[in-house]
């Protein structure tokens, strides 16, 4: 894990998991939020109302996609279908409202010629996944699989023959490869109680360090992400009278 390096009141660089050490004259942090504060800070810097929002907003309810590598051209008019599908269950998860089945065969970039990649998206509550390890994770994600293929099948029929690879990717998955809290893809959802709220991009006590991404904005995503950078970068000029 990276730790940022703190010293008189400043943040004064990052150390890497291997120890390494890289001094810097700002730290501008665009990883998960409570990542960001509560292990690469250690929990020093978190101000009353970050701290409510992190301990009572809601969260997005992570994602489970399903990837098939297919061994030939499935064209769609459709690259993305959201399908009502209430009650029906993927693995252990039963459907709140739907799934999406989005079909790449429009960009080029995501297969050989003559294959298709196709997707099957659906939400899964973190609950289910949190304590699930070892033989009983790989055993859902065997199940996930067979049960997705079989929906695969109610609309693309014969797809099973020609599919020559299935990657499963959880919410544990998610969190393993990004360290988002919770597997939340997009932060704090919006609702009465954070509506038209963000949350500062600098914190107390700590010098030359700002927050930037989704998390400091409920309803998250690219774009706020991409306009904080570049509030951080303005910040810092005025800071250098630049």
């Amino acid at each position: 894990m990276q730790t940022i390096v703190v010293e008189n009141g400043k943040a004064s660089g990052v150390t890497l998991a291997d120890g390494t050490l890289l001094k810097a004259d700002y730290v501008i942090s665009a990883a998960d939020g409570y990542t960001t504060l509560y292990s690469m800070l250690g929990g020093r810097f978190v101000p009353p109302p970050v701290k409510k929002a992190y301990d009572s907003w809601k969260l997005f309810t992570p994602l489970i996609q399903v990837s098939f590598g297919i061994r030939k051209p499935v064209p769609t008019q459709f690259p993305v279908t959201s399908i009502l599908a209430k009650g029906k269950t993927i693995g252990s998860t039963t459907l709140k409202n739907n799934f999406m089945l989005m079909n790449y065969s429009f960009d080029p970039t995501m297969a050989d010629e003559g294959k298709t990649v196709i997707v099957i998206r659906y939400e899964s509550p973190w609950e289910k996944w949190k304590n699930l390890e070892g033989v009983a994770y790989s055993a859902e994600k065997d199940r996930i699989s067979e049960d997705a293929l079989n929906l695969l099948e109610q609309y693309h029929p014969g797809i099973s023959e020609y599919i020559e690879v299935v990657d499963v990717a959880t919410p544990k998955t998610t969190v393993r490869y990004t360290g988002v809290m919770n597997g939340s893809y997009e932060g704090f959802i919006p609702s009465k109680k954070n509506f038209g709220k963000t949350l500062d991009m600098t914190l107390p006590g700590l010098d030359n360090f700002y927050m930037t991404g989704q998390w400091i904005y409920p309803g998250g995503g690219l774009p706020p992400s991409a306009q904080s950078g570049k509030w951080a970068i303005q910040l810092i000029c005025k800071k250098e009278n630049r």
